[in-house]
């Protein structure tokens, strides 16, 4: 059960990837699908959490649909906004994820670098690539 719950939440994953990529060339009104099927797919996953991540992730989603409910801007387009809020994120996370798994490496040869410059050039890139 395990194992096909980790395959659909993979499927939906990466469905939700190709419509966030899609809606970036043509803004056609699918971005809410995408975060439907990227909150399921959390749903499939959400077993595979530790018990104060389970009860994190409870209380804000608690503390979040409270406030769309008792807010005056309309629970259903506040709740669409709230499902794709996070979309470029969660579309950055799934395409690295992807690489990680695509890029060939042997761990056990290659020695990382250490020390303050490496940091420095960590922090350059890493805000380069932000930006």
């Amino acid at each position: 059960m395990h194992i096909d719950n980790l395959r659909i939440a993979g499927w939906l994953l990466l469905i939700s990837l190709v419509i966030s990529i899609f809606h970036g060339f043509y803004p056609v009104g699918l971005i809410e699908t995408s975060g439907i099927l990227s909150v399921c797919a959390a749903v499939l996953l959400f077993h595979r959490l530790i018990r104060i991540q389970k009860l994190q992730v409870a209380v804000l989603s608690l503390i979040g649909l409270f406030s769309i409910f008792i807010s005056k801007g309309g629970v259903f387009s506040l709740l669409g906004r709230a499902i794709t809020a996070n979309n470029a994120l969660i579309t950055l996370i799934i395409s690295v994820g992807f690489l990680r798994l695509i890029i060939k490496t042997n761990q056990e040869d290659e020695i990382l670098p250490k020390g303050t410059k490496a940091l420095w050039k960590t922090l350059i890139g890493v805000h380069l690539f932000g930006a």
